[in-house]
């Protein structure tokens, strides 16, 4: 009995714990000789820990690649735990390819469960049906392993497994239909396994597994990734038996702002949400609660153990020189979706957070140009309509007002007013209000151009042509320090929110304007020290000559609602 004892002390299993299934544990150990005793002491403890699990069934998942052992593991076997005990319900973990991630959540600790829920029922997903088909083979062969074999609980008396698997052969997965395959024990667990590419499922699980849902290669295709999340939602949001106490499991690289990850995570719904950037950065340090643990009643709380900037996540697979040609193989979108778990370089990547200037007063321009960015419809899922304010002092622009809505064609023409007025009032008249040529730019340009002067077409193919080469042509003057917003306007979060994250955001109308009033100012032939059009420009804005006098009123024409203005127009002013 000293032996026995003595084994599992060494193991550092517990030989008086308190708990009930520690208790049976022991009485197992205790009837059994001394080499018997160390084994089941073994087994014992990988039925309990995931992570040393992971490391003795490793061989026989991957009998050519040896196992290196790495901190994160453990970190992704703590999580997979809590969400198994149910310590929390939704699970999102993004982690760099090559990183085990589909070897420890879609291969081996699907068989772990079973080994203390033999009922346990999951469904496993990934973009193709063959990958969730792969992953799920090589479960099944690791459970007919002798290994595995041995930690499968036995009566006593009977010497009767746990569970039986029904089917022993792993050739094939025995097929439900062509989108789908499966496998189950005697015991009521089972494992379908189907892909995004498969449509859907008609039978539930108390788990929902997906593994890298949305194909790599075709991370900037919006079909695709559309494609994905209404599966997500529409099909796999019924498959969980209990929708109450079912839990779902998300394993994946970012890929797009609004991947599936982004997208549930827009939600609110409750994930814990755990990311292993390749790279550490202090600033970023991911911190989360994995729950309380209802055995011990100690809430578990999970943070990135690195300390060094830059540190990496594993180094015996990923020195400095594997990162840096990553880096180039990748380019700064792949590098920041797929291996730092950020869609979006730090900072920005066309467009650095850094490199836009404050300004607290506005200096006397030299000119002053609205630029507007035109949406198809007022529809909620339509683009934004964008009205910018720019003021233009030698080489620098300054951002004065940026209003974002989703407006009709007669309110985008009563707003565009609107900020003409507040601006005149200020003394800060536009000289000249760019439009682009596109959606339903040509209607309310040609309603305009009998109304207001200094109206100016401006044609996208011009400009450089697509959104992100318009955007590309006036990135230096940006990253230069020539542009200023307005400090602490109260739109600044959002401008920023989609200037550093384009073109991968969600929308890009506000770059759009930017990149359509910068363009005029520093690459089209507007030369402000030049007097005469300088006057020009001021005559179009309705000032006549630039001799300080009081601005005109608002045009004849204009609807008679000022919407969004600051001061309200009382119509009384002189007309143009």
């Amino acid at each position: 009995m000293t032996d026995r004892l003595a084994g599992l002390r060494a193991l550092g299993l517990g030989v008086s714990p308190p708990q009930r299934q520690d208790s049976d544990a022991r009485e197992r150990v205790q009837a059994l000789s001394a080499p018997a005793a160390l084994a089941e002491a073994r087994a014992e403890i990988c039925r309990r820990d995931l992570s040393r699990f992971i490391r003795a069934g490793w061989e026989h998942i991957e009998p050519g690649e040896p196992y290196l052992h790495n901190w994160h593991i453990d970190a992704m076997s703590e999580a997979l735990t809590a969400l198994f005990k149910r310590q929390i319900l939704r699970l999102i973990l993004n982690i760099p390819p090559r990183c085990a991630k589909s070897s420890v959540g879609s291969v081996l600790f699907p068989p772990w469960t079973w080994l203390s829920d033999p009922a346990f029922r999951m469904i496993s997903t990934a973009y193709e049906r063959g990958l969730a088909v792969r992953d799920a083979i090589k479960s099944r062969r690791l459970m007919d392993t002798n290994w595995y074999e041995s930690l499968n609980i036995r009566d006593p008396e009977t010497r009767e497994p746990l569970f039986r698997m029904r089917d022993q052969t792993v050739k094939s997965l025995r097929r439900l239909k062509d989108s789908e395959d499966y496998y189950e024990n005697d015991r009521g667990g089972r494992r379908i396994a189907v892909g995004v590419d498969g449509g859907s499922t008609g039978k539930g699980g108390h788990m929902i597994i997906t593994d890298d849902p949305q194909d790599p290669r075709r991370a900037r295709s919006d079909a695709e990734r559309i494609h994905t999340l209404s599966w997500w939602d529409q099909t796999m949001s019924t498959r969980l038996d209990n929708q109450k106490t079912g839990l779902k499991l998300i394993i994946m690289q970012r890929l797009h702002c609004f991947d599936l990850c982004g997208h549930e995570l827009s939600k609110n719904i409750g994930y814990v949400h755990v990311k292993f950037p390749m790279e550490f950065d202090p600033r970023r340090r991911c911190v989360v609660s994995l729950g309380v643990d209802k055995e011990t009643g100690v809430e578990k709380v999970w943070s990135d153990p690195r300390t060094g900037d830059r540190e990496r996540l594993w180094e015996d697979r990923f020195d400095e020189r594997a990162c840096a040609g990553l880096k180039k193989d990748l380019g700064p979108y792949g590098w920041a979706g797929q291996e730092q778990q950020d869609p979006i370089p730090e900072g920005g990547s066309l467009f650095k957070l850094e490199w836009f200037k404050e300004f607290d007063r506005a200096p006397i321009f030299d000119m002053v140009a609205l630029s507007i960015d035109c949406a198809f419809t007022d529809a909620k899922s339509s683009s934004y309509v964008v009205i910018q304010v720019w003021g233009f002092k030698g080489p620098n622009a300054y951002l004065l007002d940026n209003v974002r809505e989703h407006l009709s064609f007669v309110a985008m023409e009563k707003m565009i007013y609107a900020v003409r007025a507040k601006y005149r009032r200020r003394r800060l008249a536009p000289n000249a209000i760019l439009i682009e040529n596109k959606a339903n730019g040509p209607a309310i340009i040609s309603r305009l151009v009998k109304k207001i002067p200094g109206i100016i077409p401006c044609e996208p193919r011009k400009m450089g042509g697509s959104k992100f080469a318009r955007a590309s042509s006036v990135s230096p003057f940006v990253s230069a320090g020539n542009v200023f917003v307005q400090k602490d306007a109260p739109w600044l979060a959002d401008f920023f929110l989609e200037a550093t994250n384009f073109p991968l955001y969600t929308s890009d109308d506000q770059v759009d304007a930017m990149s359509q009033a910068l363009w005029w100012r520093f690459l089209s032939n507007v030369d402000v020290k030049n007097e005469q059009a300088k006057q020009q420009f001021l005559k179009w804005s309705g000032f006549g000559d630039a001799d300080g006098s009081e601005p005109p009123g608002e045009d004849p024409d204009a609807p008679e609602d000022d919407y969004n203005s600051e001061e309200p127009d009382t119509g009384d002013e002189e007309e143009d």
